[in-house]
């Protein structure tokens, strides 16, 4: 018995039977039930690491789920557990997006660039011309405060 059904029974409530098996997963239960802050540390550390390269900043996703194992101290991190806390849309400031090579078929992440990030926050999302350095002074900061926030 859970302890949500033992506190439901003390309370006088019927047990529930749990979530619909037909219904959509909730990817943002999901990416916090694994580790929010491991997650975005092993992200943010690979999107830090591929910020510089003239390669397209991307990093094996086995590569990330290594990572994210190695900072909890154990192997429960999977897969599947890394491509529903990306389908969350909880790290969307620094994942582009996730999916396989057509060459290779192996699971890549594609990070969004710095370059990215701060055209789409000063243009308000689209491709463009950069703004003054008064708006890249401002943007800096909202990325800050931002990252502090989670």
């Amino acid at each position: 018995m859970r302890i949500t059904e033992i506190i439901r029974e003390d309370l006088g409530q019927p047990p529930t039977q749990g979530p619909d098996p037909g219904a959509e997963p909730n990817h943002n239960d999901k990416a916090d039930a694994h580790g929010y802050n491991d997650i975005m540390n092993a992200l943010a550390t690979t999107q830090s690491q591929l910020a510089f390269t003239h390669a397209i900043p991307r990093e094996e996703a086995a590569k990330v789920v290594a990572m994210v194992n190695a900072q909890r101290g154990d192997n429960s991190f999977r897969w599947t557990d890394l491509n529903d806390a990306i389908k969350s849309g909880q790290f969307k400031d620094v994942v582009e997006k996730i999916e396989p090579d057509e060459k290779t078929g192996v699971n890549y992440v594609y990070f969004v660039t710095p370059e990215t990030q701060v055209q789409s926050t000063v243009d308000g999302g689209g491709a463009g011309a950069g703004g003054s350095p008064k708006d890249s002074g401002k943007v800096v900061s909202q990325m800050a405060k931002r990252a502090a926030g989670a």
